[in-house]
């Protein structure tokens, strides 16, 4: 059996902070360049895929003691001070910037990997919380990162730890690259069949139009009957509405939090922004708070149905997600509730592509947000109810498929933060699993 040791960071790996100060300007970012990764760019323990900042090769190259190789870890150095990820191939020559701080395991030492999961420890993570510095803003440095202790076993076993993390975590990501896929393929017909109006005509259109060949053909290019609305040519027979008079919203509400009774052993899911910024994702199973009935009974929240749709209206403004349980949620929130007439699907892919319109309509001095009137009033056309029911049978299959896949991901998800903590200790082996 291994033997475990605890060391510090500072004497497995090479600890190295950004560069400061005038060594890389704001003014000297460029687009389409070299990126330089930054606190904003780690999510889930991971370098996320968005728009990074980047420099020119003559600035990558005057900073090349700061690029990254593979098995490097970029941490957080200000602010949420417990974010680390691991460079990946794709991240080879990449920066990172003053807020970060670069850990370079000595392999001969520590398998990086294996470091990467031992820094996502919640007791890791809480250590290094308490020993950061700084009254507003916490902030550690790289005495302060060289010093955290890790303890760990022989290096083929640590392989072997990661080996069985990283596993899980493979199956995670491929899953949500397939959700992201079908979530692009359900936008994709929405605005095929009510954007460009290319729906497929049926056969009681085709008779209509004389020609039954064009069954299946796409509608406004075969010629299909337009008539004029205040967004211009619109198919017959579809009508220009508001969201408010179709569909019911809902407004949330916070029980007291001086009150105990309100939140003790409650099993009403309550969501707040955080929920959604943190799963970023179609489907929510639960959230990270719950209320008591009495909490629903003496606050503004309001129980909705599952399969309802959450949008955040406050601060964060226009993340959505589809709830699987009865909930209710904070006051930063309108909830859509669907119904025979507007579907889940039609009405989460509208939402979707109207999020831009949201955010132009969200105002406010101290933070943006977008009042229940504004939303209401946006402008929704609606197509015949014939139409709804064929896009409703096609994009129920693909709505059903993103679903069990979340499920899947928050099993894998459950699996891999239970067995962190009992393989980084030995509790469990990684030939066992």
């Amino acid at each position: 059996m291994s033997e475990w040791k605890e060391v510090t960071i500072g004497e497995i790996a090479e600890v190295k902070t950004g560069p400061f100060g005038s060594a890389l300007l704001n003014e000297q970012y460029i687009q389409g360049g070299t990126p330089v990764i930054t606190v904003e760019h780690i999510k889930d323990f991971r370098i996320s895929q968005l728009d990074y900042p980047s420099v020119t090769d003559e600035d990558k190259d005057r900073l090349s003691s700061y690029t990254l190789e593979e098995g490097d870890i970029v941490f957080s150095r200000v602010g949420s001070v417990d974010l680390s990820a691991i460079a990946l191939k794709e991240n080879i020559g990449w920066l990172f910037s003053s807020r970060m701080l670069r850990v370079r395991p000595d392999r001969k030492l520590i398998d990086p990997l294996y470091l990467s999961y031992y820094l996502r420890l919640y007791g890791v993570r809480k250590y290094i919380n308490n020993i950061a510095v700084g009254s507003t803003m916490p902030s550690i440095n790289t005495q302060i990162l060289k010093s955290i202790p890790v303890i760990h076993c022989e290096l083929s076993e640590q392989k072997e730890i990661a080996k069985a993390l990283s596993s899980l975590d493979q199956k995670i990501t491929l899953l949500q690259e397939q959700n992201q896929t079908l979530e692009e393929l359900a936008q994709t017909l929405f605005k095929r069949w009510f954007v460009e109006f290319e729906f497929p005509i049926s056969e009681e259109q085709a008779a209509a139009m004389g020609n039954p060949d064009l069954v299946g053909q796409p509608y406004k290019s075969s010629s299909g009957k337009m008539t004029a609305s205040e967004l211009g040519e619109i198919p017959e027979g579809w009508t220009l509405s508001t969201i408010g008079e179709n569909v019911e919203t809902l407004g949330g509400g916070t029980p007291s939090t001086q009150e105990p009774a309100y939140w003790e052993n409650g099993e009403i899911f309550w969501y707040s922004p955080t929920d959604l910024t943190k799963s970023n994702s179609m489907f929510s199973n639960s959230s990270s708070k719950k209320i008591s009935e009495l909490g629903l009974q003496k606050s503004s929240a309001k129980l909705f149905p599952a399969y309802s749709i959450l949008m955040t209206s406050r601060a964060t403004v226009g993340e959505i997600t589809i709830n699987t349980s009865e909930a209710c949620t904070n006051q930063g929130f309108i909830t859509l509730i669907p119904n025979e007439k507007i579907s889940l699907f039609f009405l989460y892919d509208w939402l979707k592509t109207k999020l831009s319109t949201v955010h132009n309509l969200a105002s406010g001095s101290t933070f943006p947000e977008i009042s229940k009137t504004d939303f209401r009033n946006m402008e929704v056309l609606i197509g015949t109810s014939q139409i709804h029911q064929h896009f409703d049978e096609s994009m129920k299959p693909i709505f059903k498929s993103i679903e069990n896949n979340t499920n899947e991901i928050q099993s894998l998800t459950e699996l891999r933060d239970t067995l962190l903590p009992k393989l980084m200790s030995g509790e469990l082996r990684p030939n066992i699993i």
